[in-house]
């Protein structure tokens, strides 16, 4: 009877320690999401079309007006990345929170939200979602011309 009673408590005790280790962990995914450095050359792969482009920010009145839009998307709970956009223009996109707390890609596509798609698994350099995935390409630094004279001050 006690060996029982002891059994139960330690299985309790492990279930919460679980679910208090599972609910940080899941915290430091957005905290991490929302720390990624989304600018610069980028690949777009949708599942029929591929994009290379550069990437920006948005001022903070564009940011304003995304910001509503989510809001006005019942999925969506909160933005958890700033909103970037590419040189044309055309595509947008950010990353969010869903209602059922997971991590999402909100697409835009001429100002409008085209999709909303699960993020399936992110690292530094990419974005992987359901129907597609974003490659950050290194940065590319500038080389000198031949003819350039530099001067160091010793």
């Amino acid at each position: 009877m006690m060996k029982a009673t002891v059994l139960n408590t330690l299985g309790i005790f492990f279930l919460i320690t679980a679910a208090c280790v599972y609910g940080t962990v899941r915290e430091n995914h957005f905290q991490r999401a929302a720390h990624l450095k989304m600018t610069g050359n980028a690949e777009i792969r949708f599942s029929r079309t591929r994009y290379s482009t550069n990437f920006k920010t948005i001022s903070s009145l564009d940011e304003s007006q995304i910001q509503n839009q989510l809001k006005s998307v019942h999925q969506i709970k909160e933005q958890i990345s700033p909103t970037v956009i590419s040189n044309t223009g055309e595509i947008m996109f950010t990353l969010a929170k869903s209602i059922d707390n997971e991590l999402v890609i909100v697409v835009f596509k001429n100002q409008q939200i085209q999709m909303i798609q699960k993020v399936t698994e992110f690292t530094d350099q990419r974005i992987q979602f359901q129907y597609g995935q974003i490659h950050f390409l290194p940065a590319t630094t500038e080389k000198m011309a031949y003819s350039q004279n530099i001067e160091l001050e010793l």
